[in-house]
């Protein structure tokens, strides 16, 4: 699938490259279309065959966790990176879950909100920036659904964690990454996460959509998004709002508590701390509903 005019060089450096690559392997298998990409891509920007070559052997050789990466700082630059991944991600034709979480982990690095690469996502899926391509959009479609039905929906009745999977790796990464203080705005996303796995785990209706989750990055301190204009179920919409505000309080509070020794705690204790911290938020949102 040939993607490479769907975005436009926005920065050149090698760091680009280096991302790129542990997206394609993080799947376990580099493609050939994904190496193709890559090679189109290193030559656009003008990225030396002797460098690629050195960058080929650190990512092969080190974990993405444990690479030196210089990461955008500008918005525009973060964007196209994001653009230049996604295109990557789908370039074989399908959706790799680990690449997918890949993603949306590299997102979080960069400050942006969880759901940006679906919204990136969804127009090769649903839009028409794939015209031309139907059958490849069918499996991508088909891909895409049957990822978000396994994520975010419990495999067993026997264990309500399974609902929280998908969001328990997010939660680790950003108390790793936010030692200080986590961003408020970031901390409601999570919020709204928890409140939707509430109102699954009670068998009621979600009022989420009636509201402006784009609005969520200005939020500050204690902020609420605007009041949504629409009137029906206008009243269930407050309350959903109401309901996901205390869940932010209680996950802010609980990240408080741990943060203190959560340097020391190995990967195991992080699952532990962050299903618990999950879980509890989960079900006070379920009983409230």
């Amino acid at each position: 699938m040939k993607l490479l005019n769907l975005f436009k060089k926005k920065y050149d450096n090698s760091e680009t490259i280096k991302i790129l690559l542990y997206l394609a392997k993080s799947d376990g298998d580099i493609s050939v279309d994904e190496m193709e990409l890559i090679s189109k891509i290193s030559v656009q920007f003008s990225v030396p065959l002797k460098t690629i070559k050195s960058i080929i052997d650190d990512v092969l050789s080190t974990p993405f966790e444990k690479a030196k990466i210089s990461l955008p700082k500008k918005e525009e630059d973060i964007r196209q990176l994001l653009n230049i991944l996604v295109s990557l991600m789908i370039t074989d034709g399908k959706i790799d879950v680990r690449e997918f979480l890949f993603c949306r982990k590299l997102a979080l690095k960069l400050n942006q909100n969880i759901n940006v690469i679906d919204d990136i996502l969804k127009p090769f899926i649903y839009g028409d920036k794939l015209k031309g391509f139907s059958e490849a959009k069918v499996q991508l479609k088909d891909d895409y659904e049957a990822m978000k039905a396994k994520m975010w929906k419990p495999t067993s009745q026997t264990t309500k964690v399974n609902e929280v999977v998908a969001l328990t790796d997010i939660t680790i990464i950003l108390i790793d990454k936010y030692q200080e203080k986590m961003p408020y705005r970031i901390v409601y996303d999570l919020a709204v996460k928890c409140y939707e796995q509430g109102v699954k785990r009670a068998s009621s209706k979600s009022y989420s959509e009636g509201l402006y989750w784009k609005d969520i990055s200005k939020l500050e301190d204690n902020m609420l998004p605007p009041s949504p204009y629409i009137e029906t179920d206008l009243m269930n919409v407050v309350r959903a709002m109401t309901l996901i505000k205390e869940s932010a309080i209680q996950i802010e509070g609980k990240i408080d508590i741990v943060k203190n020794d959560w340097k020391d705690l190995g990967m195991e204790w992080k699952q532990k701390v962050a299903q618990n911290l999950l879980e509890g938020t989960i079900d006070f949102v379920a009983n409230e509903v």
